[in-house]
């Protein structure tokens, strides 16, 4: 670790370029956990009397780590969300403070107390709303009821799945009724019913976000056989469906949600094979290359008998891999999971540095040269597998290459932690 830190001081001009990165680590930590107690606030933030007060006294505070903290104190204060909470959390100022707020909002059922009364024995609570309804059981809530209705509509030609859900009473249960319904939907039909659930997130704006990125896993599930390159083509094909798809999304939006679709697509496909046909390297589509790049790099840091020391051995060894179609390892060798840590899942770059999904859960520096992109992800794995190499670290901080470079520094100050 003194090495580590030692080569990063030698490197003066990427350690100011890269301050702000440590204070986006310093808030996830300290807003990801520990928080003590939800509701206790010292600057009277969530203690005001109202939304519209309280908002105001949080843009008042001078530092962007209290007002994260008391952004959340006044979330899970169990005061309860306006209907307005997204208006609201579009009058802060701070960037990191309203997306933090934005997702906070984006997730109201953590905080909604009720779903809905028990109904009586002889009550259907989605009589005259939705006529034809089941008769619901007795001590069910009209949520419940309305999750049944919807698990039964999917299969029903011409129905749409998400009419139970303004039957009820509060718009969080409606929104969040729908948010299941678009989930349900691409369960049960897949790419072919991607547009209707797209258009379901679209209608139910407190879980907009979410539900949006959850169907691109669900879209993702059972990849095909790395050995049969021509079943890629549906795959190909879905990833087109969901560009059309997100079109005028903003969170995620189209580029976004293909680029973690082919995250998780082919994070997936790869776990427990050390076989697969070199031809996926030249057939599938510009937009999936990081990806396969960034699970094979992964693959081979982790499972190299004997590992390289330099950067350029590592860029060898994976692009060795890539064109045998043969990974180190045995067949069904469980894949180290990527752990988050220190490493932040959402990765703020400067204007000049492009950034994209990591292997599912994180993010990363993304070049538009294919090698200095291979190097990026031989880096993204020796930091969390092999931390101890230090020279492929030292090379990268001397290339031309701006994200190459940044990313470098960047994991070199998260090593020196």
């Amino acid at each position: 670790m003194n090495a580590v830190r030692s080569l990063f001081t030698r490197t003066s001009r990427h350690h100011r370029a890269l301050a702000p990165i440590a204070t986006v680590v310093l808030v996830a930590v300290l807003t990801g956990c520990g928080r003590g107690d939800p509701g206790a606030s010292e600057h009277g933030v969530s203690a005001a009397a109202d939304w519209d007060l309280a908002i105001e006294r949080l843009e008042e505070l001078p530092d962007e780590i209290l007002q994260l903290q008391e952004l959340e104190a006044l979330f899970f204060g169990g005061v309860g969300q306006p209907d307005d909470v997204l208006d609201l959390c579009g009058r802060l100022s701070g960037l990191r403070v309203r997306a933090r707020c934005e997702t906070l909002a984006g997730r109201p059922h953590l905080f909604m107390l009720d779903y809905g009364r028990p109904t009586e024995p002889e009550m259907h609570p989605l009589s005259g709303c939705e006529p034809g309804g089941p008769s619901c059981k007795s001590g069910l809530t009209s949520f419940e009821c309305a999750e049944l209705r919807i698990a039964e509509l999917v299969d029903v030609p011409g129905s749409s799945p998400a009419a139970p859900c303004s039957c009820l009473d509060s718009r969080i249960a409606r929104e969040e009724c729908r948010f299941l319904a678009a989930e349900t939907l691409m369960r049960a039909t897949g790419p072919a019913g991607l547009v209707r659930a797209v258009g379901i997130c679209r209608s139910a704006p407190l879980f907009r976000e979410n539900c949006l990125s959850h169907l691109i896993p669900i879209l993702a599930n059972a990849p095909p056989p790395l050995t049969a390159v021509e079943a890629w083509g549906a795959r190909i094909d879905g990833a087109a469906v969901l560009r059309r798809s997100y079109q005028g999304c903003e969170r995620p939006n189209a580029d976004s949600a293909v680029h973690a679709f082919w995250s998780q697509s082919l994070h997936k496909a790869f776990v427990g094979e050390v076989l697969f046909d070199p031809r996926l390297a030249v057939s599938l589509p510009p937009e999936a290359q990081p990806h396969l790049r960034a699970v094979v790099a992964w693959l081979v840091v982790a499972r190299a008998p004997e590992p390289p020391q330099s950067l350029t051995g590592w860029r060898i060894a994976v692009k060795r891999a890539l064109a045998s179609g043969r990974l180190p390892g045995e067949p069904g060798e469980p894949m180290v999971e990527l752990k988050r840590g220190l490493f932040p899942v959402v990765l703020e770059t400067p204007r000049s540095v492009s950034n994209t999904h990591y292997l599912t859960t994180s993010t990363r520096e993304l070049s538009p040269d294919p090698e200095r992109d291979l190097d990026i992800c031989v880096l993204q794995a020796l930091a969390r597998l092999r931390p101890e190499q230090h020279e492929p670290f030292r090379q990268a901080l001397e290339s031309d290459d701006g994200a190459l470079s940044y990313a470098a520094n960047r994991l070199l100050l998260i090593l020196a932690e």
